[in-house]
C-alpha cells in the first residue's frame, strides 16, 4: 500500500534485509508485484542500507551529540 500510495523511486530498507536482501528479494518482488498497482511497482526500486549493522552506532553518537 505505501508503494501505491507514496510512489516512491527509491526505498532504503535496513535492518535485516540490509544482511539479507539476497535471500528475500525475489520473495519480496513477488509479493510487491501481486499487491501494488503495476505502475508504482516498476518506478520503485529497494535497496539496502549502506551502514548496515552500524546503524545503531550512529544513531547513539548522534543522540549523545544532540544530548
Amino acid at each position: 500500500m505505501l508503494i501505491d500510495i507514496l510512489n516512491p523511486e527509491v526505498i532504503v530498507a535496513g535492518s535485516i534485509y540490509a544482511r539479507t536482501h539476497e535471500f528475500m528479494e525475489t520473495a519480496m518482488w513477488e509479493e510487491i508485484h501481486r499487491e501494488a498497482l503495476a505502475s508504482s511497482a516498476a518506478a520503485c526500486r529497494i535497496v539496502p542500507a549502506q551502514l548496515g549493522e552500524r546503524i545503531g552506532d550512529y544513531g547513539a553518537v548522534m543522540a549523545a551529540v544532540y544530548e
